[in-house]
Formats: structure tokens, C-alpha cells, sequence
């Protein structure tokens, strides 16, 4: 058998050619391909007052190397609810660039949440407390 007999014909080819073009137009016009790929998730902003920033160390062992984290808590309330939200972070990690008692953005997104910080940029968060306001 020689080399030349292994190669495949150009009909085939043209063939494979063809199906990889169609796959990809297929791709292009299902809409759930384009959801998938082309839709960003958009978040549901309110404002709230930044009442309170604070942060906690955590440190473990494991395997004689220590690990260490920041958990940096934002309290905002939004006139319904109060929220604490916490970001993890290294320890050489600095807090977000936002001043107590400001108006700030923020978004929850189930167990997570979004800050925006004094530069408009988005922050991941966790959702750690809601509590109800009560009325007075």
C-alpha cells in the first residue's frame, strides 16, 4: 500500500468541506447555541446606603503550609432589607474602593451578588445575611 492511497479523494474533500460549513451555519441560526454564547447576563441594579465595611482573617494548615484569607463584609441597606454581602480574598488583596455612607449599586443574584465600586466597576460577591427591616 503506498502513501498515495491513504490520502483521501477530493470529492471527499469537498465532502467533509462542506459538512463543517453547514455545521457551523446551523451553530449560527439555532437559538439556543446563541443564548448560549451571545447572551450576557444582565443584572437587576438598586441603590442602597453603604452602612458598614469590615474584615475577618482565616487561616488553615494543611500539610505545614499556611493559607490565609481576607473576608471583607459590606453591609448596605436598601430601605426593605438589610445586606451583607462578603468577598474572599489573598491576603495582599485590598478592599473595594467605596466610601461608608454613600449610595452604592448593587445587585443579588440569588446566593450571589454585584457591587459597584466608586469606578463603576462590577464586583462578584456572596450573599451572607438578608435581614427584614421591620416597620416602626
Amino acid at each position: 500500500m503506498r502513501i498515495r492511497d491513504l490520502r483521501p479523494s477530493k470529492p471527499l474533500l469537498r465532502l467533509t468541506a462542506l459538512c463543517i460549513g453547514l455545521s457551523g451555519i446551523l451553530v449560527n441560526f439555532n437559538p439556543r447555541s446563541q443564548a448560549a454564547f451571545a447572551k450576557e447576563k444582565v443584572h437587576q441594579w438598586q441603590k442602597g446606603m453603604l452602612t458598614d465595611v469590615s474584615s475577618r482573617d482565616a487561616s488553615r494548615l494543611i500539610d505545614g503550609t499556611s493559607y490565609e484569607k481576607l473576608f471583607w463584609t459590606y453591609t448596605i441597606d436598601d430601605g426593605t432589607y438589610i445586606w451583607k454581602l462578603q468577598r474572599d480574598t489573598r491576603r495582599h488583596d485590598t478592599p473595594l474602593d467605596v466610601t461608608v455612607n454613600t449610595k452604592v449599586d448593587f445587585a443579588i443574584d440569588g446566593h450571589g451578588a454585584f457591587l459597584k465600586d466608586e469606578g463603576g466597576k462590577e464586583h462578584s460577591l456572596s450573599v451572607q445575611t438578608k435581614i427584614l427591616k421591620l416597620a416602626q
